[in-house]
């Protein structure tokens, strides 16, 4: 009994997760390459790639021409990258939606204090600042995405080799 309700609770699982993906997908698909959410995460990953090269004293123009890239191809490149992002957020949002997954203010909580303690950090303090900054809800939603990959992780089930093959021929 036991192992056909893991089974049967395994097959719910997949067919949302699977349904809750090609929602997120056609929802990712409509996506204009100049949205605000695509726009937003490129010039988010071109100022984290600024501040990594200067940070290693080499200023973006001179990382570009050591690369031979042209500013275009790199904001190209970028935008790319921002919409892959984009698009595995919003699967992995509907994911947590389909499987009712919550993080409580406890979870973050204890996350947030063994952080403080592995860098001796004071956890009340860190707490607020969080608070205060709003980024407590974004850690919050950054775990809740966390957890559905994890969960979604968990319930992959392998095929044999030739039934992917067979599959990708399709």
């Amino acid at each position: 009994i036991e192992s056909r309700l893991r089974e049967q609770i395994s097959e719910e699982v997949e067919a949302q997760f699977r349904s809750a993906a090609i929602d997120a997908l056609v929802d990712a698909s409509k996506l204009n390459p100049s949205g605000p959410l695509v726009e937003s995460r490129t010039r988010e990953l071109l100022r984290g790639l600024a501040q990594q090269v200067e940070s290693r004293g080499i200023a973006l123009e001179t990382y570009l021409a050591m690369t031979g890239q042209t500013p275009e191809a790199l904001i190209a490149r970028l935008e790319d990258e921002a919409r892959r992002s984009v698009a595995r957020e919003l699967v992995l949002e509907a994911a947590a939606d389909k499987l009712g997954i919550v993080v409580g203010d406890e979870d973050v909580e204890a996350l947030v204090r063994e952080q403080a303690e592995l860098l001796e950090e004071d956890a009340g303090e860190t707490l607020q600042r969080l608070r205060e900054s709003g980024r407590f809800e974004t850690l919050r939603e950054d775990m809740r995405l966390r957890n559905a990959l994890d969960r979604v992780v968990a319930e992959v089930k392998r095929i044999p080799r030739e039934l992917a093959q067979a599959r990708d021929a399709i």
